[in-house]
């Protein structure tokens, strides 16, 4: 058995090997070209005609290089783009020739839902620091999106800034005016030098990548190779004040005495909320909220949960914490702000000055929701008191493009605390050779009738948590060594860590082929590894070879093969784990999409722990129709067999229809379907023979900006089982308004 020394000795081992490759690192630059960037005046109407007098005096560049799928070559089509600045905007104007309008790929839709368009974006790193990244993308209407890269893509950042397009006879136009106040920047009375780039997405057959600046596919530091623009000497974001007021109404009914009962209204919920957001500097945010509006308004997908191991993630939707949320992501998740469920008020502050970023919020929760994980399995509980949880990240730069940093997290409640602190590092070894890692330890106790109830000591008790990476990427050849262990005792309430009690390594290797359009596959990829994991008190846990083939092809086809050949442990015994899985997508016509994605293979019945046989597929539909039409549909089904004889089948179905009437109007409906059949032979006594669940959703929307908003919706769920047909159990309608006032 492989013993953890052995372990450390690997990853050590590489670590040191890349330490040799840093010495005779190369210039990250291809070109760095510095271009000045020029204040101008005049009255800005933003209308998607670039008409006005100061775009003649702006600065002129082309979109000159395919990077993908070609690398560093002319681009099939011409972009020009003019930009400029004003005491309070930056502005950009991109005019984007096409030798056939008619094929441009362009609809109304909703906001951050336009990149399977024809599009544009420039992105801006406002502090030079190859850190991180505002992006600002329209597609040919001028329908907005707009995210953070840090290096990671998040689009759950949102901004407010005008944008405008058309389509031409040339091709399209779009105006885009960003006020600083939007934007992080170093405070300076003299110039500025802000890294950017301009990027088209030209989706046709292939889906073509086309930017300002050269790739060097062997730099693993985009940022490090960008253009650079130099001027905005005296720009400030003004008093960078803003005002968000809301008001959500709700009514919801619910069948009193199920299935037979009458519908009783529940008591109504008038919620007036207040968050305001104050540019202490340009480069340090403060936002505080009373009563915040934490809606959803974007119903989560449902997940199959039939036979989990582990609890399942869902994505962070809601406004306050998606604001600078890229900032507190880490290696182990150590914030996960789904876990505050029902918050009273916040606080949140980030900023960042020189090479010093940093974020703390605090926010009271009326609910104490808590993740009990451990080696075999996960769960939710809940403390019914309120609890006060606060975070903080701090950053500090370290040469051209590496970082070390610190994370604190805090719950506190009555007879209850959960304390946990780290620290954090990227270091960038070469243009080609990484290495991060996260060093975490925990402080928990909780109340002694919930520990008691839980199968938990009453006394207080810590836990550690590592995570470490090295990673060697090109153009060619890529290869891993991960290193992970958390201890039983560890606890990130506020976090996501679902596994713990456990320790091992993973390694592997991958090689990459790239071609140009003009061939039948643009991107191959294949690579194994292998993983071995145990408990701290040496009991095995798993192990495998894993392999992967990667395709990419014409009409944007993309497929992914992945498996594993193992063994795993769950309770005292050992299984087979031999799966394969793939996922896939095709783009045939330019209004339709398609994707499948499945796996085939071992899989344990965790109910009654016993070997099974599991099939799994998900096939996916998107069509759009005309302009203003889009209709999702996503089915899974699934199916479980124990020694030979069926013991579930599992079936979800999500229908979206959307139709968007103009940039700020839209209307949607989702249906979402659930039907579970169980060999109750198979089980304990008490199980069902089936279980049918039922959910829709009716919204309207005026989006004026992400702030400045208006919904009317309806929602409602339905449950049946072998002994009840499907019937409505709950129902309600609600409202949301809320606007922006920006001074």
């Amino acid at each position: 058995m492989m013993k953890i020394e052995v372990r450390f000795q690997v990853l050590l081992t590489g670590v040191l090997l890349c330490c040799l490759n840093a010495a005779s690192m190369a210039d990250d630059s291809l070109g760095n070209k510095e271009h000045r960037i020029p204040s101008v005046e005049g009255p800005i109407h933003v209308d998607g005609i670039l008409s006005e007098s100061f775009w003649e005096n702006a600065l002129k560049l082309n979109i000159g290089f395919e990077v993908r799928p070609g690398e560093n070559i002319e681009p099939p089509v011409k972009t020009d783009v003019f930009v400029a600045h004003t005491k309070s905007h930056f502005l950009v104007g991109f005019r984007a020739f096409d030798p056939e309008p008619d094929k441009i790929r362009v609809r109304y839709c909703n906001r951050d839902d336009l990149y399977e368009d024809d599009w544009v974006a420039v992105i801006v790193d406002p502090f030079n620091d190859q850190r991180r990244a505002f992006d600002f993308f329209c597609n040919a209407y001028g329908i907005q999106g707009d995210a953070t890269e840090s290096p990671q893509f998040d689009a759950a950042w949102d901004a407010i800034w005008d944008s405008a397009g058309r389509v031409t006879d040339e091709g399209y136009e779009v105006e885009m005016a960003i006020p600083f106040s939007s934007l992080r920047f170093p405070g300076s009375e003299g110039e500025l030098t802000w890294g950017f780039d301009l990027i088209r997405r030209y989706p046709r057959d292939q889906r073509y990548h086309l930017t300002l600046f050269p790739r060097d596919r062997n730099n693993n530091c985009y940022w490090c190779q960008s253009d650079k623009m130099t001027g905005f000497r005296g720009v400030t974001p003004g008093r960078n004040l803003e005002f968000d007021p809301t008001m959500v109404v709700i009514q919801n009914q619910t069948r009193e005495g199920f299935p037979n009962g009458d519908f009783e209204n529940d008591p109504s919920q008038e919620d007036l909320g207040l968050t305001v957001r104050w540019g202490v500097t340009p480069n340090i945010s403060l936002n505080a909220t009373v009563n915040p509006d934490f809606s959803q308004v974007e119903a989560d997908v449902q997940q199959l949960e039939v036979n989990e191991q582990f609890a399942l993630y869902y994505p962070e939707t809601r406004p306050f914490f998606m604001e600078g949320a890229d900032f507190f992501n880490t290696r182990i998740n150590t914030v996960y702000t789904r876990s505050l469920f029902n918050p009273d008020a916040g606080l949140k502050v980030t900023g960042k000055s020189g090479r010093n970023a940093f974020g703390l919020f605090s926010v009271q929760d009326a609910v104490t929701n808590v993740l009990l994980p451990s080696s075999q399995g996960s769960n939710f509980a809940a403390l019914d008191e309120k609890n006060i949880g606060t975070a903080f990240r701090y950053r500090r730069d370290m040469g051209e493009a590496s970082n070390l940093g610190a994370i604190v997290s805090d719950r506190e409640g009555e007879g209850y605390f959960n304390r946990v602190a780290g620290v954090d590092g990227s270091i960038r070894l070469s243009q080609r050779d990484r290495v991060g890692f996260q060093f975490l330890g925990s402080q928990t106790q909780y109340p002694s009738e919930f520990a008691a109830d839980n199968g938990l000591g009453e006394d207080q008790f810590d836990g550690y948590g590592v995570d470490a990476v090295y990673s060697h990427d090109s153009s060619g050849l890529d290869y891993y060594i991960v290193y992970v262990d958390m201890s039983p005792e560890l606890r990130t309430d506020m976090g996501f860590n679902p596994r713990v009690d456990f320790r091992g390594t993973d390694f592997g290797w991958g090689y990459t082929w790239n071609r140009g359009a003009e061939s039948w596959w643009t991107l191959l990829n294949v690579g194994s590894g292998f993983e071995y994991w145990d408990e701290h008190d040496g009991d095995f846990l798993k192990k495998g070879y894993t392999f992967w083939f990667d395709y990419g092809g014409r009409q944007q086809t993309e497929l992914h093969v992945n498996g594993i050949y193992g063994s795993q442990t769950y309770g005292d015994l050992q299984y087979d784990d031999r799966r394969m899985g793939f996922s896939g997508s095709w783009i045939p016509l330019g209004n339709l999409y398609l994707n499948l994605d499945g796996n085939y293979g071992d899989r344990i019945d965790y109910v009654n722990a016993r070997p099974g046989r599991r099939f799994r597929i998900g096939p996916g539909i998107s069509l759009k129709v005309g302009g203003h039409l889009r209709l999702d549909y996503f089915h899974n089904f699934e199916r479980m067999k124990v020694g030979g004889e069926e013991l579930f089948t599992a079936q979800l179905g999500f229908l979206r229809v959307n139709y968007q009437f103009n940039r700020r109007t839209s209307f949607r409906a989702i249906v979402q379907s659930g039907f579970y059949n169980y060999n109750t032979e198979l089980y304990d006594e008490g199980w069902p023979t089936e279980e049918k669940v039922l959910a829709s959703q009716l919204l309207f929307s005026y989006t004026i900006n992400p702030q400045t908003v208006l919904y009317l919706g309806y929602a409602d769920g339905f449950y049946g089982d072998e002994d009840i047909n499907l019937t409505q159990y709950q129902r309600g309608v609600f409202a949301k308004l809320g606007y922006a006032w920006v001074i």
